[in-house]
């Protein structure tokens, strides 16, 4: 008993360790039993707790190494490893080469588009006299422009158009340069200049200058050396003719009476396209073409983002001076500029040469800076010979040849006006070049005049959400109209019989005296009537206001069917204008303009396979009323779309396709 003690004691108490020897020995053969006993020392002949004493247990621990590395050398074993070993490989290979093919064959998606920042931008045209008074003289200046750069944050406008700043004695507000490379002092300093720049560049604005090729004024010492003959400066201008000759041939000047004006000290005529105080300079000679290549690469080294070249058409005239032929259809007097078919003083062939050369200088300061340059190009022109300015795909020339068909939109025009005068670009461009929508300028009717105050917002919504660059005036995203100005405040020497001025007031910042523009009366043209309510302060503050649908409509420009997606113009009704912005995957826009002078209703059901049922109301025009009127985006079904005489609407939607 003691000794089954003892072996209950070795077994249940204790840890059997075995060499790999000892264990292989201890293995159970078919022949052994295993050998249990229960145990009750209180009670052997009751169940209850037991002790097991286990005799003859083997431990199997597997193969050893010896008998493993017996098998693992056997050919057999060794073939059926490197045949797995192959075909795992094998395999391997095969997804790698059917992921390739895929890859390779599949359909592909197409690149995102991938817009500039001139096709992004909205710009913003700034007639520097007129927009803020920095100094308190009454004129506007450099000081008062940076003082404003905040505006433009409220307005999501990041590019600015300057007129000309360059120094001058102001015959043509300003287009009457006397030195290239300076600031006239009415408007400021070149320190003034340099911290204008500083602080558009913290804000990443982009600003474009007035570059004035065609002609000087007659004060720039170039002139006053031509008019002396030094050999150097004699031909930087077009001189011709005596006073017995009289002047070389018939040329007529933009502004009216002959292109030509007697000189008594040189004794010759100098030609001049526009007034007698801007002579025309010969771009022909090559001092000249140098003199203008520095002067734009000095406007760079400042940090400017492009020019616009103004009255491109003019820069060449015909060398042998011939007399151009009369307009049959002209309507005006012998003396006035459309008397004549201009074919030898405009639109001539090496305007294109030298457009590329100065197009080259700008890509060479894009290619070394990393920030692009672009050209603008003004041309009062045929669309034909507008459209040359783009030049090719492989061989650009403008980036925005500036298209002013919208220029011709009256209170009269209609839907179908609209329209026709939108697709009389867009038809015309080849695919890759991009359009633009000139809106205003220094030298037209206020759009608001022009197109009437109520119908103000739909024109925005027409041109600023589609497709293209817009270019607005300011004061027009205000609605700020004509000003009455009397025939003794005109300032308009260079064109005395054509007020521009009345387009030219200053901006209507608040109520205050001389509406914020200036802390003086003596301001160079008067303030509108209209102040009082027409002012950012004010209109910033209405929620209904021209400003901010402006504001509304410019945010918009940045969602991905405005600025990727295809244009469709829906004819519904003849006095409806309505444009649709669809990109697959992202949010639609319908713009609906009653241009009618009564109240309308559009069903759009199957109107465009993309259009669904309803629609959430986006952007209304100042003056909308009725049920769309209501705040918030308010949800409409898109077969009862009720809009008054005048009002304009966008819609949001998410389109239908069909995969």
């Amino acid at each position: 008993m003691e000794e089954d003690k003892n072996k209950i004691n070795s077994v249940g108490d204790t840890d059997v360790e075995l060499n790999e020897e000892e264990a292989v020995k201890e293995q159970l053969t078919p022949n052994d039993t295993p050998k249990v006993k229960y145990v009750n020392k209180d009670f052997p002949d009751k169940n209850g707790d037991a002790k097991i004493d286990i005799e003859n247990i083997h431990l199997n621990v597997g193969m050893g190494k010896e008998e493993l590395m017996k098998y693992a050398n056997e050919p057999a074993w060794v073939r059926a490893r490197m045949i797995l070993f192959i075909l795992f490989w094998v395999c391997w290979l095969g997804m790698l080469i059917g992921a390739i093919v895929i890859i390779v064959l599949a359909p592909r998606c197409a690149p995102p588009p991938q817009l500039e920042w001139w096709q992004k931008s909205v710009f913003y045209h700034v007639y520097v006299p007129s927009f803020k008074d920095g100094d308190g003289d009454g004129m506007g200046d450099l000081k008062g422009l940076t003082s404003k750069l905040d505006y433009f944050d409220k307005l999501d406008v990041d590019s600015l158009l300057l007129s000309p700043i360059y120094q001058s004695p102001m015959k043509d507000n300003g287009y009457d340069i006397s030195n290239y490379t300076d600031i006239e002092p009415k408007f400021g300093t070149m320190e003034d200049f340099e911290m204008l720049m500083s602080k558009l560049k913290k804000k990443d604005m982009k600003v474009i200058m007035d570059f004035i090729p065609n002609h000087s004024s007659d004060q720039h010492p170039w002139f006053k050396e031509s008019v002396k003959g030094n050999s150097v400066y004699k031909d930087y201008y077009i001189w011709a003719g005596n006073r017995t000759s009289g002047p070389p041939n018939n040329w007529l000047s933009v502004f009216g009476g002959s292109a030509w004006t007697f000189n008594e000290e040189r004794g010759q005529y100098y030609f001049h396209q526009f007034s007698e105080h801007q002579p025309d300079l010969n771009l022909r000679n090559p001092l000249v073409k140098a003199e203008l290549e520095q002067v734009l690469k000095f406007w760079l080294d400042k940090g400017i983002d492009g020019f616009r070249i103004d009255a491109i058409p003019h820069l060449f005239e015909s060398e042998e001076l011939l007399d151009e032929p009369v307009n049959e259809n002209a309507t005006v007097s012998k003396d006035k500029y459309d008397y004549l078919d201009h074919i030898y003083t405009k639109s001539q062939p090496e305007i294109f040469t030298i457009l590329a050369e100065w197009r080259e200088i700008l890509d060479n300061y894009t290619h070394s800076t990393g920030s692009k340059k672009i050209l603008m190009t003004e041309a009062y022109d045929t669309l034909n010979n507008t459209l040359l300015y783009y030049g090719k795909e492989d061989a650009p020339l403008s980036n925005i040849p500036f298209n002013f068909k919208l220029l011709e939109l009256t209170k009269e025009s209609t839907a179908k006006d609209l329209l026709e005068h939108l697709e009389y670009w867009t038809s015309s461009l080849p695919d890759w070049a991009w359009p633009n929508w000139v809106l205003g300028n220094h030298d037209v009717d206020r759009l608001a005049s022009r197109v009437g105050e109520e119908v103000l917002d739909g024109i925005f919504m027409a041109t600023l959400l589609n497709r293209g660059t817009p270019i607005i005036y300011y004061g027009d995203e205000l609605g700020m109209l004509n000003a009455r100005i009397l025939p003794t405040e005109v300032k308009d020497v260079a064109n005395p019989d054509k007020p521009r001025d009345v387009c030219r007031t200053p901006m209507q910042w608040n109520n205050s005296t001389s509406a914020g523009f200036s802390n003086s009366t003596n301001l160079w043209l008067p303030i509108q009537d209209d102040f009082e309510t027409v002012n950012v302060e004010n209109e910033l503050q209405t929620s209904r206001s021209h400003l901010n649908v402006f504001r509304e409509l410019v945010k918009l420009r940045s969602q991905p069917a405005i600025r990727f997606g295809k244009v469709y113009y829906l004819s519904e009704k003849p006095n409806m204008f309505c444009m649709l912005r669809i990109r697959k995957g992202s949010p639609g826009y319908l713009i609906v303009i009653n241009m009618g002078n009564n109240s309308s209703t559009i069903d759009f059901t199957n109107s465009h396979e993309n259009l669904p049922d309803s629609a959430n109301v986006e952007v209304r025009s100042k003056n909308l009323t009725g049920r769309l009127a209501e705040s918030g985006h308010s949800k409409i079904k898109l077969k009862d779309v009720t809009l008054g005489s005048k009002e304009s609407v966008v819609l949001s939607f998410v389109p239908k396709f069909d995969n």
